[in-house]
């Protein structure tokens, strides 16, 4: 599948526009089902390693596009990013700086283990 047609595929699912899609082509996802069972916090830190540091929405945005890539019949209110921001916000998920906490943990080790004895 040329890139063209997998960002056109990833477009498909709700709240992906052009620069979204263009950021799940750059994790290495070509299709809604390349999704289905990802974990979106680690999406949100591999994607903050390649591109810097991102908004608080595009884990929201993440979450959606997992939960709409793996739901066979979806909560239509969970289609929404923002309703993934109201229950980051609410507590209910996991918050960026956990995800950013993970990222600094996950590097610290990387580290460690690249450490001569």
């Amino acid at each position: 599948m040329s890139d063209t047609a997998a960002l056109r595929a990833l477009r498909t699912l709700p709240s992906v526009g052009p620069a979204f899609a263009a950021d799940l082509l750059s994790l290495g996802y070509r299709a809604p089902a390349d999704l289905v069972g990802q974990d979106p916090v680690e999406m949100f830190v591999r994607l903050e390693s390649q591109a810097g540091r991102q908004d608080p929405c595009v884990l929201d945005s993440l979450r959606c596009a997992v939960y709409a890539a793996g739901a066979s019949d979806p909560d239509l209110e969970r289609l929404k990013w923002w309703t993934w921001s109201r229950l980051r916000l609410a507590g209910q998920v996991g918050s960026v700086a956990e995800a950013r906490a993970a990222q600094r943990q996950s590097s610290e080790v990387s580290h460690t283990q690249r450490s001569p004895p």
